[in-house]
C-alpha cells in the first residue's frame, strides 16, 4: 500500500522534478537563511581541505606531489563535484609534462569544488526541518529498484548523539524521551548514498554504528525523509579512525567467510567475502598524507566475480579472498603509517 501511495503522490506532483525533491509534501517549519546554518561538516570534506593544503604547500617546489595531493582531496570529496572541464584540463596538462600549470588548474579545481560543495550543504540544511547527528543502528530492507518515476526509500534507524537544527520538532514526533529516529532515504542510481551496482544504500557509509550528519524534511505522513541522495548523510568521523573500524569490520567478514567455507557453505562464503569488500569500500585509498599507496586488485576481483556467475564457487573465493585480505592490509598501512 505504501508503495501505492507514493507513486500516486508522484504521478499527481509530477515527474520532472529533481531527485532532490523526490519526497512527499512536506511540513516546512520555520525558514532559516541558508547562510546562517553553520555546524560539522562532512569527513570527506575535512580531508580534502587537508590535502588542499598540502597541494597549496607543494605547488612552488613540488608541482608533482601539489598534483598528486589535489586528485587525493578531488577524489576524497567526489569527481562529481568538480568542473569536469578543469579536471580534463589538468590532467591533459599533467599528462603533457606541465607540471605547473597542471597543478595551479587541479588545485583551483579542488578550492571550487570544496567552495560549492560548503554551499550546497549549507542551503540543503536551510531547508531542512531536522538537521543531527547519530549513529547507524540498522538499515530497513533495500527496495529492490532505482529511484525514478517512483521514488525508491530505504530506511535508515538513527540513535540520535546531537540535534542541530530542529529540536523541537523532533521532540514533537518522537517524544523527547526517545533518542531514536527513522529517516527514509532516496536510493538514486550513480548517488554518493548509494552502492554502485545494486538498488540499496551504501552499506560502507550506512553501516551500524557509523556516525553521520544528516538532513531530513517532515512529510505530511508523519515520515522524516531526506531531501538530497548525495548530501543527505556523510559521515561526521575523524577519517583515520572510520577508516580503521571499517578495516576491523571488514575483517570480521573475512573470518566469517572463511568459517562458512569450512562448513561447505561456499555460496554464503563467497557472499560474505563480498559484502567485506563492499563495506571497506575505496577508504583505504583516502588518506591524504599517503596518496603514493594504490590498490591494484581490480581485475583479481573481477575475475573472481566472473568466476562466481560462471558457477565455480571455489575458485571464486580463492580469488574474492585474496582481494580482501590484501584491501585489509593496505588499509591498515595507509592509515596506520600516514
Amino acid at each position: 500500500m505504501r508503495s501505492y501511495n507514493i507513486a500516486l503522490w508522484f504521478i499527481v506532483s509530477g515527474c520532472s522534478q529533481p531527485a532532490e525533491h523526490r519526497a512527499p509534501p512536506i511540513n516546512h517549519g520555520e525558514t532559516v537563511p541558508a547562510d546562517s546554518v553553520t555546524g560539522p561538516v562532512c569527513a570527506s570534506v575535512q580531508s580534502a581541505t587537508a590535502a588542499l593544503a598540502q597541494a597549496r604547500g607543494s605547488m612552488e617546489g613540488d608541482p608533482r606531489r601539489a598534483i598528486a595531493d589535489a586528485d587525493v582531496g578531488i577524489s576524497t570529496l567526489g569527481e562529481g563535484y568538480h568542473d569536469r572541464a578543469a579536471l580534463e584540463l589538468g590532467r591533459s596538462q599533467a599528462n603533457r609534462g606541465e607540471l605547473g600549470p597542471a597543478a595551479a588548474t587541479l588545485v583551483g579545481a579542488l578550492e571550487a569544488g570544496l567552495a560549492g560543495h560548503r554551499r550546497s550543504l549549507v542551503s540543503l540544511h536551510g531547508r531542512s526541518d531536522l538537521v543531527a547527528i547519530g549513529r547507524v543502528v540498522t538499515l530497513g530492507p533495500a527496495p529492490g529498484f532505482w529511484s525514478g518515476h517512483i521514488p525508491a526509500y530505504q530506511e535508515a534507524h538513527y540513535e540520535i548523539e546531537r540535534v542541530i537544527r530542529g529540536a523541537e520538532q523532533l521532540a514533537q514526533s518522537t517524544g523527547s524521551r526517545t533518542r531514536s529516529l527513522t529517516v527514509h532515504h532516496a536510493v538514486v542510481s550513480n548517488s554518493i548514498t548509494a552502492e554502485r551496482d545494486q538498488p540499496r544504500l551504501s552499506r560502507a557509509i550506512f553501516h551500524p554504528g557509523a556516525q553521520l550528519l544528516f538532513s531530513a524534511v517532515r512529510a505530511e505522513d508523519g515520515r522524516w525523509v531526506s531531501m538530497n541522495e548525495d548530501l543527505g548523510a556523510c559521515s561526521v568521523e575523524d577519517p583515520a579512525r572510520r577508516a580503521l573500524r571499517l578495516c576491523a569490520d571488514a575483517e570480521v567478514h573475512l573470518r566469517g567467510a572463511q568459517t562458512l567455507r569450512e562448513q561447505g557453505q561456499l555460496l554464503e562464503a563467497v557472499a560474505k567475502l563480498d559484502e567485506g569488500i563492499d563495506l571497506l569500500g575505496d577508504s583505504y585509498l583516502r588518506n591524504p598524507h599517503n596518496p603514493g599507496l594504490v590498490d591494484d586488485s581490480g581485475m583479481l576481483l573481477a575475475n573472481g566475480r566472473a568466476t562466481r556467475d560462471q558457477g565455480d564457487l571455489e575458485g571464486a573465493f580463492v580469488d574474492i579472498n585474496q582481494v580482501l585480505r590484501g584491501n585489509i592490509s593496505l588499509c591498515r598501512q595507509q592509515w596506520r603509517n600516514p
